[in-house]
């Protein structure tokens, strides 16, 4: 049974290309997934990290960072010859579930 429900006052026109999110949280933006950056870089040495990078999720959350971090991390893994085996990442999906560009 359903007691109550409430659609939070500071989000403003759900279910459409236009929402917003009034608050002060990181929340993105529809189709924003295809202009995030992946890990590497065309600089050698230079790789990104964290949840703002292309991941298979498409939120700023804890495990969408640890995500970002494996791909930055591997190629350090690399390059210094560290016995420790690289991390495992999965391919990056054309479309996230989830987001507005999976429908």
């Amino acid at each position: 049974m359903l007691h109550s429900w409430q659609i939070d006052p500071a989000l403003t026109n759900p279910g459409t290309p236009e929402i917003d999110y009034d608050d002060a949280i990181f929340i993105q933006n529809p189709g924003s997934w295809a202009d995030r950056p992946n890990a590497w870089t065309n600089l050698d040495n230079l790789f990104l990290a964290g949840d703002w990078i292309k991941t298979q999720m498409n939120v700023a959350c804890m495990e969408a960072a640890n995500e970002g971090g494996r791909p930055a991390a591997n190629p350090v893994l690399h390059t210094s010859t560290s016995p420790h085996p690289e991390a495992p990442i999965p391919p990056l999906p054309n479309a996230v579930v989830g987001t507005p560009e999976s429908g």
